[in-house]
């Protein structure tokens, strides 16, 4: 920058000794040229705003050895005080330094600015605090007039590259828009891109997939609960009707019996689905409290103990967090299913497996001597509304909704219900966390009819 200043200067002075005067003088460094009583005979624009007419005073006036009319400069250090109620106030108190000279006016150019002939002026060139003045002007100038069409070619190649890369997922949202209660079964196409958008479409066919079963599991159900709310009600639609057409060969008594039967079966259906319907929803943890399944057990059993039936029973205190209604009812089911099944013998065994390791559990197994279930029906007897075979009768087993509530409330409390692979007869096996252990674990949840288990 000094050497830029030193140039500007030299331009100056030589102008200066060739008769002219800097008058219209376009430089990129500001200048000023001035006499000892700082009338300003020359400047650039910037200082001239700053010193409102007058020359900026600088430092001493020492021309001594200076003065040239010649080519040659010789030239001086110098700064000037910029005033403190310049305006603009952009440098306003700053220090501008600066290289100067000095020269002498001809008859004709001391004239033409009102001074005598031979007058002494002295010339300054400054950089700092206007470095670059020039440069940074014309900064200016080409970026007020590229960035803003930089910025907005920039704007459109983004929203086009947005769009283009959003396309594949507005397709998806269209895709998914059209699904309806009444038109269900349909998928998005996965694009073999490998990235997210892949990704995305494949979550939104698992997730369409899983409304499609839900929606068959529901038909389905409802189905199924209209046949067995059919038959009881038909039953009772008959009974009544042969007493209204033939009153004086009813017998009352049987007539009651019936239909106190047939109601009593609606009864236990309408219960059977109100509670499953209550177990589709999330699991209340102020219901819980600490139970004991041997306690709880003890109170199955005892209607058990009839000469028919050999029964063999070890219980040991076992401790969980549960909701003590649901859990009586889970063990009630298994155990009036395994008794209405076994021919001669029944055991039931509750302990505690894993003490003193880090995941205990809870262990409930339920094992009768009768009819073994095939290994492949052993988990469609946890279905709704399941009977395998002719024993399993109404009158004798329910509606079949007994083993799928007794599945649900093992898997809101965290454990499994299963059947093992012990033969003779059939063996059900329940396992739950222990009360330490179940305080521990996350909340169940239950996504449309399977339960979601927190990890061991």
């Amino acid at each position: 920058m000094q050497a830029s200043a030193v140039l500007e200067l030299q331009g100056i002075a030589s102008l200066l000794t060739d008769g002219l005067l800097p008058l219209e003088f376009q430089a990129p460094l500001p200048y000023q040229v001035s006499t000892r009583n700082r009338q300003l005979v020359a400047s650039s624009e910037e200082l001239r705003v700053y010193g409102a007419g007058q020359a900026i005073p600088g430092g001493e006036w020492d021309p001594e050895g200076m003065i040239t009319s010649q080519k040659s400069t010789r030239l001086r250090q110098v700064s000037i005080q910029l005033p403190e109620s310049a305006t603009p106030a952009q440098h306003a108190g700053e220090v501008a330094l600066g290289v100067a000279t000095f020269a002498e006016l001809g008859t004709a150019q001391a004239a033409a600015v009102g001074l005598p002939a031979r007058t002494t002026v002295r010339v300054e060139v400054f950089t700092a605090p206007f470095a670059d003045t020039g440069l940074l002007t014309l900064t200016r100038h080409v970026l007020a007039t590229l960035v803003p069409g930089a910025l907005l070619t920039i704007g459109l190649v983004v929203w086009f590259a947005v769009g283009l890369a959003l396309r594949p997922v507005e397709h998806l949202r269209r895709r998914v828009e059209e699904v309806r209660a009444d038109v269900l079964g349909r998928s998005v196409q996965e694009p073999a891109t490998r990235d997210e958008v892949q990704s995305l479409a494949r979550t939104l066919n698992g997730l369409l997939g899983r409304i499609d079963a839900s929606d068959a599991r529901q038909k389905v159900f409802v189905a199924d609960a209209a046949h067995e709310l059919r038959s009881p009600i038909a039953t009772m639609i008959a009974v009544a009707e042969v007493a209204e057409r033939y009153p004086s060969g009813a017998d009352f008594a049987l007539t009651t019996h019936t239909l106190l039967r047939q109601a009593r079966r609606l009864e236990r259906l309408a219960e059977d689905l109100l509670l499953l319907a209550r177990l589709e929803g999330d699991v209340d943890l102020n219901r819980r409290t600490t139970v004991d399944l041997a306690e709880v057990m003890a109170a199955i059993i005892d209607p058990l103990r009839t000469p028919g039936l050999h029964l063999t029973v070890h219980v040991e205190q076992a401790l969980l967090l549960g909701d003590r209604p649901d859990l009586e009812r889970l063990l009630l089911n298994l155990v009036n299913n395994a008794a209405r099944h076994a021919e001669h013998e029944l055991e039931i065994r509750v302990e505690v497996c894993g003490r003193g390791t880090s995941t205990p559990t809870v262990q409930v197994t339920i094992w009768n001597d009768g009819a073994s279930i095939p290994e492949t029906d052993r988990e469609t007897v946890f279905q709704r509304f399941v009977r395998l075979d002719h024993a399993r009768t109404v009158e004798g087993g329910g509606a079949g909704l007994g083993l799928s509530i007794a599945r649900r409330i093992a898997e809101r409390h965290g454990g499994t219900l299963a059947i093992s692979e012990r033969s003779p007869g059939t063996e059900m096996v329940l396992k739950t966390p222990t009360a330490d252990r179940a305080t521990r674990l996350p909340k169940t949840r239950i996504d449309q009819g399977n339960a979601i288990q927190p990890p061991n």
